[in-house]
């Protein structure tokens, strides 16, 4: 039973790790073609994603002992959800992607 959830555990945080990186690469993309530095959508909410696996990651870092074979992966989504978090706050407070009423409310120039 315990090999069971060690397995379904380490394949959760590889799906939650490649879905954090493909959101990265996903804003990053976004970011470099926005040109304008306002968006439509809300960039912080990727937030959602990126605290809960970082967190989720740590968990089952402390739980290595007990389901051998879950470090790695555990590294992994720490990794993925600090840098994924760290990118979005970035972004957000260097003005490159913010939610565009936000963007108004620092003084923003409005687009003509």
């Amino acid at each position: 039973m315990r090999d069971h959830l060690r397995r379904f555990l380490a394949f959760c945080l590889w799906l939650l790790t490649f879905l954090g990186l493909a959101a990265i690469a996903f804003i990053v993309g976004y970011s470099i073609d926005n040109r304008s530095g306002h968006t439509g959508w809300e960039p912080l909410i990727a937030l959602f994603l990126y605290l809960p696996l970082a967190l989720v990651g740590m968990v089952c870092f402390a739980l290595r002992r007990r389901f051998a074979g879950i470090a790695a992966v555990s590294i992994s989504a720490i990794v993925v959800g600090l840098v994924g978090a760290t990118l979005v706050i970035t972004l957000d407070r260097t003005n490159q992607l913010v939610q565009y009423e936000r963007w108004l409310q620092r003084g923003m120039p409005a687009p003509k």
